[in-house]
């Protein structure tokens, strides 16, 4: 897609679950999330939780197309649902492809805590 990052768990010397982040382009600001998937025989047991808290320390902005059924989990983890209007291009075009095939997606936005003293 762009410039990606992937992220594994491992268990053992199978890997458990994994997530991609793309750039889309060097100028883009805004990465998106996707990708995200554990195994079946582990889900609903935080493996998903974790590898989102370990990502998220890695990005401070992140974007996630998925389904609404999946919007109590992403609210969970700090991540916010927004409109259309705050992507750029590159992710809105990226969201229009992608809702031709499933059109119930949403965005969901993440933003690192701003820590003050």
């Amino acid at each position: 897609m762009g410039y990606d990052q992937c992220y594994v768990v491992k268990e053992g010397k199978n890997i458990i679950a994994a997530a991609i982040v793309s750039m889309i382009t060097r100028e883009n600001n805004q990465a998106l999330l996707h990708g995200l998937v554990v195994s079946k025989t582990l889900q609903k047991q935080g493996v998903a939780s974790n590898l989102l808290s370990h990502i998220t320390k890695h990005h401070t902005e992140l974007y996630c197309f998925a389904s609404v059924t999946l919007q109590a989990f992403y609210l969970h983890q700090q991540f916010t649902q927004v409109s259309t209007s705050v992507l750029k291009d590159t992710l809105e075009s990226r969201l229009n492809i992608y809702r031709q095939k499933k059109p119930d997606l949403v965005i969901f936005n993440y933003h690192s805590p701003v820590i003050t003293d």
